[in-house]
Order: structure tokens, then C-alpha cells, then sequence
């Protein structure tokens, strides 16, 4: 697994490139491509880790940072305007990273966080519906009522709650 090792390194090499970026004064704009690019490669380092040595703490805390840099990304700018490409829903990569690190208050924030809106010029509408789903069955599940149009965990079969 030596490739592995080397796609890790280098993935870990580019995040602190990233992460000293991130200090620089930037326009919202770069900020939100820094840190989706920090998310990426944040996964891709996850992955290098469990593939090259089966470190599942390595994976996990990679996959947390991954969704912890998204949900940062999701907070940064209230700003009623809408979303850039690097907001929108359908980036749901990051939800599954905490989904999958065990951190379910982390997705659970990124689906509170994440836009109600379709992008119809930024993402495809399928992808978007999928998003939303994921985001209502979190917040259902949660307890928590969400301002989007989807059925919520009413409208789900009975093994999907």
C-alpha cells in the first residue's frame, strides 16, 4: 500500500497548504472554495489512512474534519443572498463524512445549515432532491422542524426513520 501512504501524504500536504490559505485575508468567495477544498481533501486523506493502515481513529478524525470545515463553510456568511456554488445543497459529501465518522450532531448541523433552495444554475435538480431528503430525514429525526418544503419522516416507509 505504498501508493496509499503517498496519496495520504500528499493529501495532508495540500491541507496545510489549504489551512494557511484559510489565514490569509480573503474574499467570501476563495474562503468558500478554500474550505470545500479542505473538506476534499481532508476525505481523501480519511480514506488513504484506512486503506494504507486500517487506522479507523485516523479515518474518523480526517472524516470529522472534513464535515467540520463544511459546516464552518455553511456558518461563515448568513447573508441572505443566495448560495454560491460552493453552498449548495446537493455538496453532500461532507454530510456523509460526518454521517460516517459517528458524528451525528455534525450532520445534523450541516443539514440545518445547508440551503433550502435549488441552484437550478449551479446544481442539477435531482441532486438537489436528494440533498433535501437527507436533510429532512436528519432533522425528523432530530425532532427538529425544518423551514424546507419536503415531507419530512411522515411521508417515508416505516424502515427508513
Amino acid at each position: 500500500m505504498l501508493q496509499m501512504d503517498l496519496i495520504r501524504e500528499n493529501a495532508l500536504t495540500v491541507v496545510e497548504q489549504l489551512e494557511d490559505g484559510l489565514r490569509q485575508p480573503l474574499s467570501p468567495l476563495q474562503r468558500e472554495e478554500l474550505l470545500t477544498r479542505l473538506s476534499t481533501y481532508r476525505r481523501i486523506a480519511a480514506i488513504g489512512a484506512l486503506l494504507a493502515d486500517g487506522d479507523v481513529l485516523a479515518f474518523r478524525h480526517d472524516l470529522r474534519l472534513s464535515a467540520t470545515a463544511r459546516r464552518e463553510l455553511l456558518l461563515s456568511s448568513p447573508d441572505p443572498a443566495p448560495p454560491s456554488r460552493f453552498r449548495c445543497a446537493s455538496r453532500v459529501e461532507p454530510l456523509f463524512d460526518a454521517l460516517a465518522a459517528g458524528e451525528a450532531g455534525l450532520a445534523r448541523d450541516i443539514a440545518q445549515h445547508s440551503p433550502y433552495r435549488w441552484r437550478a444554475d449551479e446544481e442539477f435538480e435531482d441532486d438537489f432532491r436528494y440533498a433535501d431528503f437527507l436533510r429532512e430525514h436528519l432533522l425528523a429525526s432530530a425532532k427538529t422542524p425544518s423551514p424546507g418544503g419536503g415531507a419530512g419522516a411522515r411521508g417515508l416507509p416505516t424502515m427508513l426513520r
